[in-house]
């Protein structure tokens, strides 16, 4: 009940805020469209606003140059209360490159370096558009591309994202496409050349699994969502079809081999376990900005047959496994 009331009142403080932006001709008012941007980061790679479709955008500017910045202890909370968030991306704009090893390693919290006087056109549009004139500066996109917060106070961020997050995903259901992380579609063929390393275990090719209808997971232990639904696919896939035919492979993404034991002895999973050390596996199949969370089946043939949604409930696994039924019936 303190949670909720907790909640209520921090949503009741976002709408004045939100409401108090669009009183003063705030260029940036609560669910307007957020301007584009292409901003590159500090490991050269190039981020436009377009690549996180789908996923909500936390935004936060600090002056890292100010010995009396506080702004990593900041985002290091607000990373460590979202680590399992995987429909939310971290940037951090400073001013120069943050050292390595300060912030986690994690394709959802990347590192901006924008200068006091910017040369770059990109990054002139970027403080031009979103109105970067003081800092510390924090700025909200939600999951359709439009603006939640456009100056959210300090003492708000860390209630505020996790609240925001949830009311996201609550309202995007209906309009969300399923696919929009993914690479790959219904009807692709898996290279034949395409490596499993089983931990511990034999390695497969794809050509090795051809007449063999195969189930991938995409996991990590840091996953809170995977480690929910790891028990349904043992259970109710794994062990139910594993004598009919079916071969199931849970995919680790970037995680040591010492860290893939330790999550199947937690999680009590049989299943083989899959070492994608550099992630090449997963990235084949989803964009970087994508949750790991993910369930490919391939028919006998080698070809994508269903992919799964950012959850799966048990209407989908119902489906599915009325799906793995008719392949292997076949």
């Amino acid at each position: 009940m303190r949670n909720i009331f907790y909640t209520l009142i921090t949503l009741f403080a976002c709408m004045l805020s939100a409401r108090a932006q669009q009183s003063s001709n705030e260029p940036l008012p609560f669910r307007s469209e957020a301007p584009a941007f292409s901003l590159t980061a500090s490991n050269g790679k190039q981020l436009k606003l377009s690549d996180f479709k789908g996923k909500m955008v936390v935004i936060y500017c600090w002056d890292n140059q100010d010995k009396n910045s506080h702004g990593i202890d900041t985002i290091q909370r607000a990373w460590k209360d979202a680590t399992e968030d995987t429909a939310i991306v971290f940037i951090a704009v400073t001013r120069k490159s943050i050292a390595p090893g300060i912030l986690p390693k994690s394709n959802r919290l990347i590192n901006v370096v924008l200068p006091v006087k910017p040369s770059d056109a990109n990054a002139q549009a970027f403080v031009k558009d979103y109105q970067i004139t003081t800092l510390p500066r924090t700025i909200l996109i939600g999951r359709k591309g439009d603006i939640l917060a456009a100056n959210l106070q300090e003492g708000l961020f860390r209630s505020f994202v996790p609240m925001f997050s949830q009311i996201e995903e609550r309202s995007d259901v209906a309009n969300h496409t399923t696919y929009w992380d993914y690479k790959v579609k219904p009807g692709d063929l898996i290279p034949a050349n395409m490596k499993l390393k089983v931990v511990d275990g034999k390695t497969y090719t794809m050509a090795d699994l051809r007449g063999k209808v195969v189930l991938m997971e995409f996991t990590a232990s840091w996953c809170g969502v995977c480690r929910e639904l790891m028990p349904h696919l043992e259970k109710d896939f794994w062990q139910a079809y594993k004598d009919k035919g079916l071969k199931v492979f849970g995919i680790d993404l970037k995680e040591t081999p010492a860290t893939i034991r330790k999550f199947v002895a937690a999680t009590g999973i049989t299943y083989p376990m899959v070492e994608d050390s550099d992630g090449k596996i997963f990235y084949h199949f989803a964009k970087e900005s994508g949750g790991v969370t993910k369930v490919v089946l391939l028919d006998k043939t080698g070809h994508i047959v269903y992919m799964s949604s950012q959850r799966m409930e048990s209407a989908e696994q119902a489906a599915l496994k009325e799906k793995i039924e008719s392949l292997l019936a076949k």
